[in-house]
């Protein structure tokens, strides 16, 4: 049904969101952490720079796995027997 497709859609996306959050959190920490001990002046810089690249080094490979959920969503719903 549509509510069925709704809330896979809906739980996919929360779940990706969710991990690539945690991985940009996770960059960001270990990239201010290691700057402390290196470069104790530029924490500031290097650990937005860690946020943003957890957060994209994670999200596109579970974007390309909710794109194949959603066409095999689509695939049983065109064709369920």
């Amino acid at each position: 049904s549509g509510l069925e497709a709704l809330s896979n859609d809906s739980l996919t996306g929360v779940v990706i969101t969710f991990a690539s959050v945690l991985t940009a959190v996770i960059s960001f920490i270990f990239g201010v952490t290691m700057s402390a001990f290196y470069a104790p002046f530029f924490w500031f810089i290097i650990g937005p720079i860690c946020f943003v690249l957890g957060f994209v080094i994670c999200w596109l490979p579970l974007s390309l796995l909710h794109s194949g959920i959603c066409t095999v969503f689509v695939c049983f719903a065109e064709q369920p027997g």
